[in-house]
């Protein structure tokens, strides 16, 4: 086979960039060798940004996806820059674990190049089911408000981690594998921004919402909003629905005035035999004040979705789970992941500390229950009262002031370093954490050195609660805790978890444009 020689091939062969051959993208100790973990096996695309590969894991035998970014395309400091970000964004939104957004597994960085492990899916984009003849048993009303519903939740979960997606179409979206009832999952966000970053225009024509064309926003004024996704998904539905897009033109400057102007046809065949739900959404979706249109949770309450019986469970905003969950830890495994949170790289948390930034409203360093109230309202997350909010507080705070700095912050909601990080880093990262604990240097955490490493960090504990809660943790009653012990209480291996890997996630090719932000001037006479 000659997948892993045309990886090299393709590096060695390139001239180097601007950049060089071995500078680093990644924020890390040494390179690494993609090939001793993976086999690569299949070219699945070949793009301006990339090659990507289906590759099969040699330990596990799992399928996997592999974009692999060759420095010698890097030509400057401001490209590695977006690359970075792009990278950064990917681990931030998709580690979290979310049903319809493909899973980042690893990176790995050797001298030529990037390589990104995602899920692999193989049921074809939305756009093929749109398309192909051979899919029109499955492109029913039902089948289409099951898979657009997976869609807005995707959605819904970007913004509600700080992030835009900004590139909102069917072919970024991908069934898991071809069966009838396949979800589905976004696989491609190579175009997404930090919220507060946006103020340029990017996207494919036919989707970009005519705020951002008419430089209400996104003309280097006014930050764009998460509402331009909105109208993006919109289009989408319109799309998968009536098979042509809702605002087109011979011309590229033609389809952006028919998106600034043209009034929205729901009459002209097939839309008679829409139903009346839909094309409500549709409306309400493409309403061209972005103030007006719904946001995503009101589209994913919408009847239709009842209607078409495509209702789902969504999952509350992954903060909130996290910070729930980190509030039912023990004392020694909370002050623990505040210790692992510590030694973390600035690069490794920018995404949480954005987040912190968002909810701390004043600025003072310190989320208060008013502040996450108030985050938890605009991320449609379900608290109940005021004493549930104080609870919450409470379980996160581990110095004891009644709310949650950012330290505390990071250690609540970090993702899993059992996933995200190269085997070396990870193991760096665990065994500093480790050594706090292990006061006599012995290679053991004994209930004496964790009562004086608890105290330390400003938990006020007992020997008897120190012996108890080492006592959760000695999986084999020696009295001390060892370090696959420490380990193992911080990451617990779920079996399901591993199976959920054979999932799959494939990158697209993205047919995006950078919007000339003259035409807005013209787009406005």
């Amino acid at each position: 086979m000659g997948g892993c020689a045309s990886v090299d091939g393709m590096a060695r062969g390139a001239h180097p960039g601007v950049m060089g051959p071995s500078p680093s993208f990644l924020p890390r100790r040494d390179f690494d060798d993609v090939h001793e973990h993976y086999i690569f096996e299949q070219e699945l695309y070949r793009g301006g940004s990339g090659v990507v590969w289906r590759v099969t894991d040699k330990r596990t035998g799992l399928p996997y996806a592999c974009k692999s970014i060759a420095k010698s395309r890097v030509h400057s400091l401001s490209t590695l820059a977006v690359i970075q970000k792009q990278i950064k964004i990917q681990k931030h939104v998709s580690l979290a674990g979310h049903p319809h957004l493909v899973k980042f597994i690893q990176s790995y960085e050797d001298r030529d190049g990037v390589h990104l492990i995602t899920e692999l899916c193989t049921g074809g984009d939305l756009f093929d089911r749109i398309t192909d003849d051979s899919c029109a048993s499955l492109r029913t009303e039902a089948s289409t408000a099951a898979a657009f519903h997976g869609v807005i939740a995707a959605i819904k979960h970007f913004h509600s981690m700080n992030v835009l997606h900004r590139d909102v179409r069917p072919e970024n979206f991908m069934f898991v594998d071809s069966s009838p009832g396949a979800g589905v999952k976004c696989v491609d966000f190579g175009s997404a921004a930090w919220s507060a970053d946006v103020f340029d225009v990017v996207g494919s024509p036919h989707y970009i919402a005519p705020e951002l064309l008419l430089g209400d926003a996104g003309d280097g004024s006014s930050p764009a909003t998460g509402q331009a996704d909105v109208w993006s998904a919109g289009v989408m539905l319109y799309v998968m629905l009536s098979g042509y897009a809702p605002f087109d033109g011979p011309t590229q400057d033609a389809v952006f005035e028919s998106i600034v102007g043209d009034p929205l046809n729901l009459k002209t065949a097939p839309w008679p035999n829409v139903s009346p739900a839909a094309k409500e959404l549709v409306r309400k979706m493409l309403l061209r004040d972005p103030k007006r249109r719904f946001s995503p949770d009101q589209v994913l309450s919408h009847r239709w979705f009842s209607e078409q019986a495509a209702a789902i469970d969504l999952p509350e905003p992954t903060v909130l789970l996290r910070m729930r969950q980190f509030a039912r830890y023990s004392v020694f495994k909370k002050t623990a992941l505040r210790v692992l949170a510590g030694g973390l790289p600035a690069d490794e948390v920018e995404g949480l500390q954005r987040m912190f930034m968002a909810i701390d409203g004043d600025e003072n360093g310190e989320i208060t229950p008013g502040e996450l109230r108030r985050a938890v309202k605009r991320t449609e997350g379900n608290v109940k009262g005021e004493s549930e909010l104080r609870r919450l507080i409470d379980g996160i705070d581990l110095n004891g002031n009644h709310s949650v700095d950012f330290s505390e912050f990071v250690a609540a909601t970090m993702r899993d370093l059992a996933e995200g990080l190269s085997e070396r880093d990870k193991a760096d990262h665990l065994m500093a954490a480790f050594v706090r604990f292990d006061v006599d240097g012995s290679g053991y955490i004994t209930a004496e050195g964790l009562a004086a490493t608890l105290r330390a960090n400003g938990q006020d504990v007992t020997d008897e609660e120190a012996e108890q809660m080492l006592a959760e943790v000695d999986t084999n009653g020696d009295g001390r805790v060892d370090y696959v012990e420490f380990c193992n209480m911080l990451f617990t291996v779920d079996p399901a978890r591993l199976e959920s890997r054979r999932r799959r996630a494939l990158a697209l090719p993205s047919r995006k444009i950078r919007v000339d932000l003259s035409l807005t001037h013209k787009l406005r006479e």
